[in-house]
């Protein structure tokens, strides 16, 4: 894979294209600092691939193990809620490690979040040992999504 020999605004843009290509729409960015390549790419997607939940109790019915957890930080129903919601403008940190787990996404927004993954790391490389707490990986990178 040539891309694996490019480094910086070259990466970021043969991976952005190669996402816009299989019709994804999105905005990436570098983030300055550091040895390693670090991306910012930004999906755009739509209000209604969002769950939403008309009250507390819609919320606990779908996400039992979720709101236990935060009622273990003492976050309240309103609060919780608050965190859970999404409105046109927003920005969601999405994590690539557990996309299939993400609980406030529809599943087909999942499926095609986990398909930009793949897309994503087939330019990546990965060569680190945890054991010595060694890292050696072609780029690091944050995935959001953005309501429009």
């Amino acid at each position: 894979n040539n891309a694996r020999q490019l480094h910086g605004g070259d990466l970021k843009k043969a991976i952005t294209e190669q996402l816009k290509k299989n019709g994804y729409k999105l905005t990436s960015k570098k983030s300055r600092g550091g040895w390693t390549d670090h991306f910012i790419f930004t999906f755009k997607v739509s209000l209604n691939e969002f769950k939403t939940f008309k009250n507390i109790n819609d919320y606990i019915e779908q996400n039992f193990t979720e709101y236990n957890r935060y009622k273990e930080y003492n976050y309240s129903d309103d609060e919780i809620l608050q965190f859970n919601s999404v409105k046109v403008g927003d920005i969601k940190k999405l994590n690539q490690y557990y996309i299939k787990e993400c609980t406030y996404i529809s599943d087909d927004l999942k499926e095609k979040m986990v398909k930009a993954n793949e897309i994503i790391q087939s330019f990546n490389y990965d060569h680190s040992d945890i054991m010595t707490d060694y890292f050696d990986v072609g780029f690091y990178y944050d995935i959001n999504l953005q309501v429009v």
